[in-house]
């Protein structure tokens, strides 16, 4: 992303909070801008007072759940992205985050269920289907997982991360042809990003 728009965007959001300290997506937006910088302490803090300002902000409990798994704080990031699904029972996002700190945690069937929910509830997520395509993965099913990842590819078809999955479950699954093709897929999609 172009840092000179995000400062810019910091620079707004800033004045924002000065002009109404208590406007707790001003909080959220400042936490999203802060991570992307990779200030993570910063961020903390945003998503913290915007939760603080609007309990039930369950965007901000996601993220900051979010937040606490990239930093390796599992336990809170599980108990946060649950306050996000009990405050929002649709939150897709939510359940699939839910599944990834689930699956860090070792409770990869649960994680399973919760992300499979996520995809009952928005279909299009495409990241649902990628996360439910690496959690199936952890599960030994392996089938199941290339079938996850094939429907996100169909959603999103020049993503080199759901491509390099591919290429690995097919090998793993002795699917060579499948492989290649994949491979020769990936190759395009580098020199496009090249050039």
């Amino acid at each position: 992303k172009d840092s000179g728009n995000s400062k810019e965007a910091e620079r707004i959001t800033l004045k924002a909070i000065k002009l109404n300290p208590k406007f707790s997506d001003a909080h959220y937006n400042l936490g999203n801008i802060l991570r992307e910088f990779g200030n993570t302490k910063g961020a903390e803090e945003s998503y913290r007072k915007a939760i603080g300002i609007n309990p039930n902000f369950a965007i901000a409990h996601s993220s900051l759940g979010g937040l606490m798994r990239n930093i390796g704080n599992l336990q809170e990031a599980e108990i946060l992205t649950r306050k996000a699904i009990n405050i929002d029972p649709n939150f897709a996002m939510a359940y699939s985050n839910l599944g990834l700190i689930l699956k860090d945690l070792g409770k990869s069937k649960e994680a399973e269920i919760l992300t499979r929910k996520a995809i009952n509830i928005n279909p299009n997520y495409t990241m649902a289907y990628s996360n439910l395509g690496l959690i199936l993965k952890d599960l030994g099913k392996l089938k199941e997982a290339l079938d996850s990842y094939q429907i996100a590819l169909e959603k999103e078809p020049n993503n080199p991360e759901i491509i390099s999955e591919l290429i690995s479950i097919s090998s793993k699954l002795s699917l060579w042809s499948d492989a290649e093709k994949y491979s020769n897929l990936l190759s395009k999609i580098d020199i496009h990003l090249q050039s």
